[in-house]
Order: C-alpha cells, then structure tokens, then sequence
C-alpha cells in the first residue's frame, strides 16, 4: 500500500497507522541492519551476547523435561538465534530443540535462512504468535522487538484527550486531534504512550507460556514507566526528523515495561533491570576477558564493544536497554 492510500479525507492518519506502515516498508529494504544498514543491534557487536543468552536459557530450562522450543520475536539477520544454537552446541547441550521464529518480513526472512543453514531442518517460521505449536517447554525471546511496534500518543490539553495524527499537506506534519474515550490519566499538556499491538502480542506470549510453561526475555531501550514523546528516527545511524523520510527511517519509541509487567498473570515471576545488571550476572565480562586472552592485538576493539554492551553512560546500552523476565510457574 501506498503513503497516499493511508490518508481519511482530511488527509490525516493515526500516527500507529503510519508508524506501522513505515515500518513495513523500513523492513522490507535491504539495508535495514546491520553496519551497512541504518542502526546495529547487540547480536551485530559480538556474538557474547548470544553467548550470555544461552547462559540464561540453559538456566531456564533446568528441570524441565523433553522438547524446548526455542521462539524468537522479530530475529532481524538471526544472528541471535545462531549464536545461543552455538553456545548451546559447544556446550555439550543434548536437549531436543525446535526453534519458532516470529517473521513478517519475506526479505529477513530469507536472511535467516541463509545465517541459520546449519540448523534449518529444526526452524519453522509463523507470522503470529497465536500460530505456534509446541511439545514442550517454550522459551521466548524478544530482543530490540517491541520499541519498533506502532505506538499512539495521547495527550490532555484543555480538559480534551487528543490523540496524535499525521497530517499530509504540502509535507508531513505532526497534528493533535480530539479522542473518543480515554486510555489513561496523565496531567495536562503532557504526552504519554501506549502500544496496543505490543499488548497483544505480550498477551499471546503469556498464553504459550501458560499452556506449556517455560519463560520470556524482553530486552529493549525504555523504562519502568517512561513519560512524554519518545518517538525517534534512525537513518544511516543519524537520529532525523521523523516523517523527513516515509518508508525509509527506523522509528521506534522507548517500552514502557510496566505496561507489560501488568498484563503477568498473577502468581508469575517478573523482574526487570538494566541491560547491564542482567549480562553482569550470566558471566559476560569473564566471556570479554577470554576473548581477549584469545586475541589481544584486538583488545582495544573488544574493549569498546564491551562497553558498549555494559557501559552506563551516554554511549553504552548498559543502562538504558532495560531486561524483563517472565518465569511461568
């Protein structure tokens, strides 16, 4: 579908409409990741993150017996996924293991593909959630997923909830227009977000775990709460202006946690924290130190993805990537 053909006849669109509708078409490109692409994600640094990841799922599953199915939301290249399968595989891991990717995009599809050859006959790719199947224990991953997913913002201005739209003129703008109903109470003038698709999928994901037991792992840029407009852009790396280039930028916008942590059943486990606590504690850092062992004319590089992954300043993702853990009991 086209821009054009979003547009009501005042020529307005919801701005999750369009956010949606950019993204497909952000993911359905060639260069969508990686370091050619517009931005790099964890798994693009340094397979240790995986690495770590295989740490937590071994962990997981501990206990639990026969099948694991191994479900990732939103694989990207499936780097991820290849590198907790090698960590899993170098580790002497025997469990029987069928992975379910959550994929829409027919070129990441084929993307993943390509990266995971080695373990093809053991994948099977769904377009929901609610389509998986599974024999045993499943266990739920979901990195940089849920900050991509449309979002709307609302926000009370003069005692009126107006809800954000897109507006095409002579460009793009963005406008207020008046809601119907309300979502939550937030005080006057000040933007607030919510994401019913996010909330949907959440609410799948507790069902497969509800039926067949196991956990989930939501690692994301946001916070407990968050507040305001969190909408961003990315395009060749550079943050832009957000409707500067339709169907070509990354847009994303900060997870609320909280949001999910509520849709738990009651009785689950839940905890969230930073990036950087969660990694500390499944032995990343004795992973960076071995690597550079292995490689120390390269140890000033692995030093910097170190810090990137661990770092709390403005430049590491240790602090403001959040991670949410869901145990079913």
């Amino acid at each position: 579908m086209g821009l054009g053909a979003l547009f009501d006849g005042n020529n307005r669109v919801p701005l999750d409409r369009y956010m949606a509708w950019n993204n497909q078409q952000f993911y359905n490109s060639e260069t969508c990741l990686g370091p050619h692409g517009h931005f790099v994600t964890a798994p693009e640094l340094t397979p240790l993150f995986g690495y770590a990841l295989a740490e937590w799922v071994m962990q997981v599953v501990d206990g639990f017996e026969g099948e694991i199915t191994l479900l990732e939301l939103g694989p990207g290249r499936g780097l991820l996924m290849q590198d907790v399968l090698m960590a899993l595989k170098r580790r002497g891991w025997n469990r029987a293991v069928k992975m379910a990717l959550i994929e829409q995009s027919e070129l990441l599809q084929l993307e993943q593909k390509k990266q995971l050859t080695e373990f093809k006959d053991q994948i099977t790719w769904f377009a929901s959630v609610n389509d998986v199947k599974a024999n045993g224990t499943v266990v739920i991953l979901a990195n940089e997923f849920f900050d991509a997913l449309p979002i709307q913002q609302w926000c009370y201005q003069q005692g009126q909830l107006q809800q954000r739209y897109v507006q095409q003129n002579k460009g793009l703008e963005f406008v207020w227009q008046a809601a119907e109903g309300g979502s939550r109470a937030a005080g006057a003038n000040k933007v607030f977000e919510t994401c019913a698709v996010g909330q949907d999928i959440y609410n799948q994901c507790m069902q497969l775990l509800a039926d067949y037991g196991g956990a989930m792992l939501m690692i994301d840029y946001g916070d407990w709460q968050g507040a305001g407009d969190t909408l961003q852009a990315i395009y060749q790396h550079q943050k832009v202006d957000p409707l500067s280039k339709p169907g070509q930028v990354d847009l994303t916008a900060h997870v609320r946690f909280e949001e999910y942590a509520k849709l738990t059943p009651e009785g689950w486990t839940c905890n969230y924290e930073t990036q950087g606590q969660f990694l500390r504690k499944l032995g990343i850092e004795a992973l960076f130190w071995a690597a550079i062992q292995q490689n120390p004319l390269d140890q000033a590089r692995i030093k910097n993805v170190q810090h990137r992954l661990l770092g709390e300043d403005d430049t590491g993702m240790g602090k403001l990537f959040k991670v949410m853990e869901v145990r079913a009991p």
